[in-house]
């Protein structure tokens, strides 16, 4: 039976540019590393991983992420401090505000700010 999910690793030739947009513009802070080959999030309960690759993105496209925020405005005004803005306008959805953005792989980041409990 499964009982956790561990960490989600994303492989890429573009690790520099990964951990640079990853940090930057969605603000999150490296939990253990190694500087050149892995640099490894903790996001609420869950693992997120970047690891340096020699080869392109195993199943480039097939890997779509959504991240969880309170404040989706203050992570889209992170994102535009370094040049990095959603890939369209921001969107009212069933399960709340959503931003998204590509990655340096392109891969497509959701960032969702879930509409508060009434």
């Amino acid at each position: 039976m499964v009982t956790n999910l561990g960490p989600v690793i994303i492989f890429t030739r573009q690790f520099d540019e990964s951990r640079r947009f990853y940090e930057r513009a969605l603000g999150l802070v490296p939990e253990r590393e190694d500087a050149e080959q892995y640099v490894e999030y903790h996001v609420g309960r869950s693992t997120w991983a970047l690891h340096r690759s020699d080869t392109d993105v195993r199943g480039s496209g097939a890997v779509h992420l959504h991240l969880m925020t309170d404040s989706l405005e203050h992570v889209i005004n992170q994102a535009a401090s370094v040049g990095v803005h959603p890939m369209a306008a921001v969107e009212e959805k069933p399960w709340g505000t959503e931003a998204s953005f590509k990655d340096p792989t392109g891969i497509v980041i959701d960032v969702v700010n879930r509409p508060s409990a009434h």
